[in-house]
């Protein structure tokens, strides 16, 4: 419900709008703040100052994928995988679209979040196919073939904020997989922390103080990359990538060089594309 949070405390970015996501906050505090306007606007650029842009890159991200989702849909893509979905609201705000979504999470994360669905936007539920599937021990590629997933015809995957939780052979194994299952055509967008977060020897202070803070409530950061060596990383697994943003360059897409907020710089975006032998 933290990943949602991002998405309602900043209604004035109307460059991401997700009218869902504030079924999904159950923190007292929070709501009792997303009732306040002028009170959102203060305490998110005081978070984002002092994460160095975590609500920012939150924002953009979401704005990307789905423009990515737009462009796909119009090119006739009518699977999308949600992979670690948790409380994205996509697939409800998709809701009635030519589109099936396949939401990839732990079962018990599922039922929490269908639990809200179902008592507070039932009719926006659409088409939803919600695979339980672990990262850490269950084969995805099996679990979503098994849910109806058609391997022949390309999909969208998005994988956002996810792979920072995973340990490293969750994240290798997780990639293998969605070389063996995505067709010709298919796109996976993903984000992943800098290295130098998690070896702590990142010079910014606001990317420490983040890694302090998920790790005190017990969701610790284990898996970052560099980003000069991501071409390869992604060759050995199949992939080549068409889209490597930085925060900094992200903003930059969206706002132009007068970018009113600050993005983490310490997280990258990436567009990748399986690479078929001709």
């Amino acid at each position: 419900m933290r990943v949602a949070a991002p998405k309602a405390v900043r209604p004035q970015d109307r460059l991401f709008e997700d009218p869902y996501a504030e079924l999904f906050v159950q923190d007292p505090a929070l709501r009792a703040l997303m009732s306040q306007p002028w009170l959102i606007k203060t305490v998110g650029r005081a978070i984002d100052r002092y994460y160095a842009g975590l609500i920012g890159e939150a924002v953009l991200r979401n704005r990307y994928a789905d423009d990515a989702l737009e462009i796909a849909l119009s090119a006739g893509v009518d699977q999308v995988v949600l992979l670690g979905a948790g409380y994205d609201s996509t697939a409800l705000r998709y809701a009635g679209r030519p589109v099936r979504f396949f939401e990839v999470d732990r079962a018990d994360t599922q039922r929490q979040k269908r639990a809200i669905v179902e008592e507070r936007a039932a009719s926006a539920l659409g088409e939803i196919a919600f695979v339980s599937c672990d990262l850490l021990s269950d084969d995805l590629a099996e679990a979503l073939v098994g849910y109806g997933f058609d391997p022949a015809r390309p999909a969208l995957v998005t994988w956002l904020a996810v792979s920072f939780y995973l340990p490293e052979a969750a994240v290798e194994e997780t990639m293998s997989a969605l070389f063996r299952l995505l067709a010709p055509g298919s796109q996976v967008i993903f984000n992943y922390l800098h290295r130098d977060v998690i070896d702590d020897s990142t010079a910014s202070a606001g990317a420490r103080r983040a890694r302090r803070a998920v790790a005190k409530r017990g969701e610790p950061w284990l898996y970052g990359m560099d980003p000069a060596g991501l071409p390869s990383w992604l060759e050995r697994h199949g992939f080549e990538a068409i889209d490597h943003l930085t925060g900094a360059e992200l903003g930059q897409r969206y706002f132009g060089a007068a970018t009113p907020a600050t993005i983490a710089d310490y997280i990258s975006l990436v567009t990748a594309e399986p690479r078929r032998s001709s």
